[in-house]
Order: C-alpha cells, then structure tokens, then sequence
C-alpha cells in the first residue's frame, strides 16, 4: 500500500480443506503481532487469495488486490484429492496428516513437550521425558477422539532447537482414521488436562500459550479440570463474528 503498487495473489488450495474452521479467534490484546497479526481462527478454512481479500478490506488496507481464481477447485478438498504433487510448505509437514494435525495441535508447542520434530512421524508424537506412555495413554481411553487412534510410545526427537532434542519421551501416537471428521483439538484439551492431574509439578505453560492458543482463559479452564463442552462452547463463542466475516469473503462456494 504504501508503495501504491498492485499485490497479484495466484490463489492455491487449502492443503487441510476448505470447510473445517477450529479453535479460538483471539482478542484484540492478543493480536497485531508475532502469529497472530489479526483476529483470525486457528484453523480457519481459507484460500490465501481469500484471506487475502478478507484482509485487505475487512481489516482496513485497503490496497490493490488481485486475486487469480483456481479452476477445477472445490474448497472441500484435501491436498491429496487435488492431482497436484505434495511439497512440504515446511521441514515437519512432511504430509497431508501432518498438516491436518499440525493445524489443530500446533499451539500444543508452547507447553513443555515434543510433538516429535525431527522424526518420521512429526505432529502424530506428542511426549515429553516425564510421561509414563502406558500410564497417559490408559487415562486418555476413557475419552472418545472422533476420527483418530492414539497408541502409547516412547521416542527421542532429533530436531535440534525444539524441546527434548536427543531425550527419549512417553507419550502417544496419533493416527487419523477419518481425514474427513477427526476431533485433534480435543485430544489436545484433554490431553493437557491429563498431564495437569499426572504431572502438575512437571507440566509447564510458556507465557506464549495465551497467544498461540487464542485463549487467554485456556490454561485456567486446563487446570480446573473444566469440561470439554465448555471449552468448545468457550471456542464456538469466539469465532461467532469471524464465521459471519468469513463468509463474505468465500470466493469458492463449493
């Protein structure tokens, strides 16, 4: 804008699908920053070319943007349903699978645990030193995760710079059985509300968690042992205004 020059966005798939939108819409004190530049869901379920539009104009740009439509595109397909070759948008989304996880559990990072960086199965290992893997997996099999399979495991993540680098972990193994109805987010809720029980001297919640979470009242809800319909409702209430913004701004419809 300030260049007054024209921005082209050659418009690309969804690589997780166009339909599903998760997660927080963070408040406005947690955003214009870091990751979290506007108020936007976690997972919200946009084209770039789309998201681009809702930037420009919803949030006030108001620059020249061009977008080049896709044909042939149905926004509920997943990467693998497009015919185009797979290149990984980053050294740990190695697949569809791990997109799919990454987008509804990476914000697990700002607590103390590995999410397997560095392995064959990064985003489907969640662990950390401290866990006992039978003992966390047994607690999780009282829930039911719509879409997945989980095992427990033990490894060492070998990605250099990332939590527990060269240590060997328990934790669980993600599967996902069903890319098109999976519930990651609440494996990921009762997840830590599991490890706040097993391990209350040993979990820790990094300042970042608030921001990349997009709740500042999360980490609270964690540790009372709230319910997880509360915590989806908590969710659901905060992308209420974003779902109707969102729709404006659909530029596949189908």
């Amino acid at each position: 804008k300030k260049a007054k020059k024209e921005l082209i966005v050659l418009d690309r798939p969804v690589i997780v699908g166009g339909e599903t939108v998760s997660g927080f819409v963070p408040p406005k004190n947690l955003t214009g920053f870091f990751t979290s530049i506007y108020p936007i869901a976690t997972r919200y379920g946009m084209t770039v070319g789309e998201i681009a539009n809702l930037f420009n104009d919803h949030f006030g740009i108001k620059s020249k943007v061009t977008v080049v439509k896709m044909k042939n595109y149905s926004r509920k397909m997943l990467f693998n349903e497009t015919g185009l070759p797979w290149v990984s948008p980053s050294p740990n989304l190695t697949s569809v699978d791990t997109a799919l996880l990454y987008s509804e559990l990476g914000w697990l990072e700002t607590v103390n645990l590995s999410m397997g960086r560095g392995t064959g199965f990064p985003f489907q290992l969640i662990g950390a030193p401290f866990i006992d893997e039978k003992e966390i997996f047994k607690a999780l099999q009282k829930q039911k995760f719509d879409g997945l399979s989980i095992q427990p495991v033990r490894f060492i993540p070998k990605a250099k710079h990332h939590k527990h680098f060269g240590k060997e972990c328990g934790g669980i193994r993600i599967e996902i059985k069903n890319r098109d109805k999976f519930d990651a987010f609440k494996l990921a809720v009762e997840y830590l509300k599991v490890l706040v029980q097993l391990y209350p001297d040993r979990l820790q919640f990094s300042k970042e968690f608030g921001l990349m979470s997009g709740s500042p009242q999360l980490e609270t809800e964690i540790r009372k042992n709230s319910s997880f319909e509360k915590i989806v409702k908590m969710a659901d209430e905060s992308r209420q205004e974003f779902e109707k913004i969102r729709k404006k701004y659909l530029i596949y419809k189908k």
